[in-house]
């Protein structure tokens, strides 16, 4: 598991958006999959802190089981 911190967003940033990179960046609480921070006063930035292995997706997409209609006989 990568662990997300204000370096690693500061290094994807200088890589991917150079002209972002020194704007003030600072981690908001709460989220359960994603983990945001807020860059400047305009803009946010999300990482997504599941696992995003193959067998992990898979569970995750696997449609959840048909629920039958209120008095349904069986």
């Amino acid at each position: 598991m990568t662990v997300i911190t204000a370096g690693l967003i500061r290094d994807l940033l200088r890589d991917q958006h150079p002209d972002l990179a020194e704007l003030p960046l600072r981690e908001v609480e709460g989220g359960w999959g994603n983990q945001m921070w807020r860059l400047g006063d305009e803009l946010a930035v999300r990482i997504q802190r599941m696992d995003t292995g193959p067998h992990h997706q898979l569970r995750q997409l696997r449609p959840p089981r048909p629920a039958e209609p209120p008095g349904w006989p069986g």
